[in-house]
């Protein structure tokens, strides 16, 4: 055990041969003040001085020497005792042996945080003296002054790490920065510079939809359920975007063997490790923190899935890769037979009518000014789940299908659709509002359509003018995707559907139609159609009679 008096040497790095040691006997809580006060002197370090015979900062060697010290005043590096070599420096020091031109000896420079490294040392690092202590002099008792002082270098501490949290890469995705501006925090919680920086660090690698998607409590019963259906005892799980790991979790409750999921983001990967490990679940849960597209069977998992489970959309399915994920993960990462959660997604469209989007994505004037010229920069509205409840979109008719996507046999190849959206009442058309159904398992659904709720955006691409509708009108539309993309373009001149086609009769016509009928043209020729059969069966009564 460490004794209530602590003896510890500190030894300068000179030549061997003049090689002498700063012997310091103090108690243990005033170590670290012993430090300051004798050792970092204000941080300016300290340097053995051969004329005195003692520990002297840089400022007075520079001085004695009359600043000829070579070398700006930096940190260096320490050891305590020869035995255990132990680095003094930290993070917040680096090696910097300076030499004096008028000794020509190397001169050690201490840096303030040396005893961090002591104190995680301290039972393997005690020695004892057979020298009369020459430092521990002076070293103050009175409580409220070492708390002050303590104070003080705990301050100096966090601002020297968050001087290296600034310098820090990110090309680790954030974790070194994090665990340096933690420790900074640890010391000084109230740190302004230290909280601004780690929200900053947490908003770049840490998107915020994560906690309204986890707060969503439909979809998380959906996937619950949908998970609960797919996965069999025994089977090997591939989990596509841990995130805070809920999917993943579910699939080992499901009775999954083991479950490997997969986050590309080191910081989110790091924090599913300790929300799997304080669910109890670590032992059936391996977090690996790569990208799908790098994963190898036989090194990342030791066998391909039987089960590939995913929540990688958007608001319009495509946004964040899912087609070419899936394509690759279906192919190289799972069995030919592999299930799949969600199973296929279709893209639908629909014409809505709303006064508040208009005022919201495009306002008109403020203030008296005509704003415009400024709307050609306003074609697609991203709608905030709060903005959607707020914004009442009407539809105007049915929503028609864009686009069907198959999950389990995904392909990359783009493809273009024109659709034809009907009006069923009349109106003002303001957008086309594009949303997806995802059917995670038999009979599990999950949408974003006009009539749900929970934390998915919405998507509306805006008219470039407001067109009033009736009964009649339709309006046709193109749209295409190139597998992560989508893109659709409206042609804004409205049609009737059929010229022939009179008010009073037309909505008793259209519904004994075929959607594939609803066309100008076969709307025409079933009315002719309709009118000769008509004059036949009339001929033949005439002849009967």
């Amino acid at each position: 055990m460490f004794r209530s008096l602590c003896e510890f040497r500190v030894k300068l790095l000179r030549p061997k041969k003049h090689g002498r040691a700063i012997h310091v006997h103090a108690p243990l809580e005033n170590l670290r003040i012993l430090a300051r006060q004798q050792i970092s002197h204000l941080h300016l370090g300290c340097a053995w001085n051969d004329h005195t015979k003692e520990a002297m900062s840089l400022e007075q060697l520079s001085s004695q020497n009359n600043s000829r010290f070579s070398g700006p005043k930096c940190q260096a590096n320490a050891c305590v005792s020869e035995l255990c070599s132990i680095p003094v420096c930290n993070a917040l020091g680096r090696k910097a042996v300076q030499t004096s031109q008028a000794t020509q000896r190397e001169v050690a420079v201490f840096p303030l945080p040396f005893l961090d490294a002591f104190d995680a040392y301290a039972n393997s690092a005690a020695f004892i003296s057979d020298e009369e202590p020459k430092l521990a002099k002076n070293i103050s008792t009175d409580p409220l002054r070492m708390k002050q002082e303590s104070d003080q270098q705990s301050a100096q501490e966090a601002e020297n790490l968050v001087g290296i949290a600034k310098l820090e890469p990110l090309t680790d995705g954030g974790i070194r920065t994090s665990e340096v501006l933690s420790q900074a925090l640890s010391l000084v919680p109230q740190h302004h510079d230290a909280q601004i920086l780690q929200e900053r660090l947490h908003q770049m690698f840490v998107p915020r939809w994560h906690f309204p998607m986890l707060a969503d409590t439909a979809r998380n019963s959906a996937y619950a359920k949908a998970i609960e259906a797919k996965v069999q005892h025994g089977d090997i799980v591939l989990d596509i975007g841990c995130g805070a790991g809920l999917t993943a979790m579910l699939a080992a409750q499901a009775g999954a063997k083991h479950v490997y999921t997969c986050e590309q983001q080191p910081l989110i990967a790091q924090a599913a490790i300790q929300v799997i490990e304080d669910n109890g679940l670590s032992d059936r849960i391996t977090v690996i923190p790569k990208s799908s597209h790098n994963l190898v069977v036989g090194v990342d998992i030791p066998e391909p899935a039987d089960v590939v489970i995913s929540e990688i959309v958007d608001t319009v399915l495509l946004g964040e890769g899912a087609l070419a994920t899936l394509t690759h993960a279906m192919f190289m990462l799972a069995k030919p037979q592999a299930r799949t959660v969600p199973e296929h997604g279709t893209l639908k469209a629909q014409l809505v009518e709303s006064e508040k989007l208009l005022d919201l994505w495009r306002p008109g004037e403020a203030e008296g000014f005509d704003l415009r010229a400024f709307h050609r920069f306003s074609k697609i509205a991203q709608i905030t789940p709060n903005d959607f409840a707020a914004l009442g979109l009407n539809p105007l008719g049915p929503a028609s299908e864009l686009f069907q996507f198959d999950f389990a046999k995904p392909n990359v190849k783009p493809a273009r659709a024109t659709e034809d959206l009907f009006c069923s009442v009349a109106g003002t058309a303001h957008a086309v509002f594009v949303s997806f159904e995802m059917q995670l398992a038999s009979d599990v659904l999950l949408t974003n359509g006009l009539h749900s709720d929970g934390h998915w955006g919405r998507t509306a691409f805006l008219l470039d003018r407001p067109k009033s509708v009736t009964l009649q009108n339709r309006l046709r539309i193109t749209a295409q995707h190139d597998s992560s993309q989508l893109s659709l373009s409206v042609d804004e001149t409205t049609s009737r559907t059929a010229d022939a086609v009179k008010a009073t009769g037309w909505l008793k016509r259209a519904l004994d139609l075929s959607p594939d009928a609803l066309d100008s043209h076969n709307l025409t020729s079933t009315d002719n159609a309709k009118r000769s059969q008509s004059k036949t069966n009339a001929g033949l009564q005439n002849r009967a009679s």
